[in-house]
This record gives C-alpha cells, sequence and structure tokens, in this order.
C-alpha cells in the first residue's frame, strides 16, 4: 500500500521490483496484492456522503461526465458568429472523448519537448502532421511518409565514416498518427480541423469582442470557448460546480476513518491482484524500465506512452 499519487507509483514500483527480484516466489503463488487508495474526494453540496476517486483520470472522467449533463455545445459559423448548429447528446458525447484523447496526446509530446501549438502551425499540411523527425547538426527534419524518413536516415548513415562518428538516430512520433487518425474524423463528422486548436478570442478593432467559435450551454448559463482545445476544460468547469474537491496529498491526509473505509476495510475495499503470466516477459520490462540501459527505456516509454491510463503530474 502506497500513496495515489505519483511519488506513492514510483515506490510501488521499487517495491515491486524488489519482489520480483528476491522473492519472486510471491509471484507465482499470486501472493501480492495492490491496495487501491484513492487521490481525491468529493463532496456535493448538500449531501453527507463522500464520493473518492482513484487516479487523475478517472477525475477528469467524473468531472466531464457531470459536466455533459444538460451541456449543449454549439458551433458558431459566419464573420460575426451569425450562424449557429448544435451537436447533439450522442455527438458530443464522442466529441468529447476524442478532444480529451488528444489532450493526453498533447501532454505525451510536451514531455518529449513539442510545443504543440508550435508543431501545429510549423508543419500542419491541412491534412496531417509529420510523424517523423530527424535532427541533423542542429536543425529539424520532418517526414509524413514513413518511407522517406527511412530512405533519408540511410542515406544520412551512409556518409559516417568512421567509428567515432555516432551514428544519426531518428524519431517516430506515435502520437502523431493518433492525432491524425482523430483529426480525419472531426473533419468528416463536424466539419472541424486540427487547426481550431489554435484559435484564440478576437475582437474587432475598436476593441469589442467578436464571439468565439465554441458556446457551452448548461441551463440558463451560457460559456464562450474561444477553441477545440478548451471545450474539455470548459466541460470539466461546468462538472465541477457545486461540489467540493478534496484532493490527498497522502495517506496520511486521511482520517483513520476515510483510510479504513476506502482502502483498508475487507468488506468495501478494492485490491489489485498481481499475477505473473510469463516470468521471462516481466524480466524483460523490469530489465528495461529499472535497469542502467537509458536508451532503451527512454525508446520503452516513448513507444507506449499512449497506453497509460493513470498519470499523475
Amino acid at each position: 500500500m502506497t500513496d495515489a499519487d505519483i511519488d506513492g507509483a514510483h515506490i510501488r514500483t521499487l517495491l515491486l521490483t524488489f519482489f520480483f527480484r528476491q522473492m519472486q516466489e510471491l509471484f507465482h503463488k499470486s501472493m501480492i496484492y495492490i491496495a487501491q487508495p484513492p487521490l481525491y474526494e468529493i463532496k456535493v453540496k448538500g449531501r453527507k456522503k463522500s464520493e473518492y476517486i482513484l487516479s487523475e483520470n478517472q477525475m477528469h472522467k467524473r468531472m466531464i461526465t457531470r459536466g455533459l449533463e444538460g451541456t449543449e455545445l454549439v458551433f458558431r459559423d459566419g464573420k460575426k458568429g451569425e450562424k449557429t448548429r448544435k451537436v447533439s447528446d450522442k455527438q458530443l458525447a464522442g466529441l468529447v472523448k476524442d478532444l480529451a484523447e488528444i489532450e493526453r496526446t498533447i501532454a505525451v509530446l510536451s514531455r518529449r519537448g513539442i510545443k504543440f501549438t508550435d508543431f501545429v502551425q510549423a508543419y500542419y499540411d491541412g491534412a496531417r502532421l509529420p510523424q517523423f523527425r530527424i535532427c541533423v547538426e542542429g536543425q529539424e527534419e520532418v517526414y509524413y511518409d514513413k518511407a522517406e524518413y527511412e530512405k533519408r536516415l540511410n542515406e544520412l548513415n551512409e556518409s559516417v565514416k568512421t567509428e567515432d562518428e555516432e551514428a544519426i538516430v531518428g524519431e517516430d512520433l506515435h502520437e502523431v498518427a493518433r492525432i491524425n487518425q482523430i483529426n480525419e474524423k472531426l473533419k468528416a463528422d463536424f466539419g472541424l480541423d486540427i487547426k481550431d486548436f489554435l484559435l484564440k478570442p478576437a475582437k474587432t478593432v475598436s476593441g469589442e469582442s467578436l464571439p468565439t467559435k465554441f458556446g457551452l450551454i448548461n441551463g440558463q448559463e451560457k460559456y464562450d470557448v474561444a477553441s477545440l482545445g478548451d471545450i474539455c476544460a470548459g466541460i470539466r468547469q461546468i462538472g465541477g460546480k457545486g461540489i467540493e474537491i478534496k484532493r490527498f496529498k497522502g495517506l496520511g491526509e486521511m482520517n483513520a476513518d476515510q483510510l479504513w473505509d476506502t482502502t483498508m476495510n475487507p468488506a468495501t475495499r478494492t485490491l489489485l491482484k498481481v499475477a505473473l503470466d510469463d516470468a521471462g516477459e516481466a524480466d524483460r520490462l523490469f530489465s528495461i524500465l529499472m535497469g542502467d540501459d537509458v536508451e532503451k527505456r527512454r525508446n520503452f516509454i516513448q513507444e507506449h506512452a499512449l497506453e497509460v491510463q493513470n498519470l499523475d503530474v
């Protein structure tokens, strides 16, 4: 049992590594369980009972679910936003799911040193973003086609004459492939485009605010939304109305009753049972993620970044 945040996850990984290396029999006998303490407590005003959320990802989903209740999304077209069209409830739920996935992908790209807005402005060709890049003498080269990318990489490495020269390594931006897929869907279903993420509030020459391209309506309240990337945040903001949210920094922040009810009571707790299906594969993964080869670990993390569901940053 460790804290629910990223520090707790690191400690949990170290403990699992220790058990795997020193007490592997515990895995074979399925004797290891992982406790599931909450990261958040939610209190709806006027209600006594609290709701507990296990992770950052689940918290975002919960706020989205609450925010979608009774909410409409409006697209405004025309120079002055005089033409409007509403998105159906079913379409809105699907759109928000795709936008949330792009949000997570943008965060992954950011950790790789790629600022999404700059990347789109520099390289978006109206249909897709480049999925491959090579750094040559401090200059970035990007490629949309894998064959062209591999050809260029081979040409560059053939020019490496001596053993002292380092081979040039390219980079496959796995995350961009998914953004391109979602962009095609946005175009087909809604007439939207990835460049709509770059929109900002605009004003007339006299300083009067122009209507934003998007708007959210919940009951009597209306919210202007400047860009496609702000829609999820706006819905989460609506979802957070009327509730109190507490984020636990660690197990020590919970009182005894909370810790018992959420994490330790055998009648109500949730435990994850650790099963070892393939000892060889487990050993390979532990060696990559906890070993000394930084390059291997970096490549593995980049390749599988989008598979991460619970990331607290």
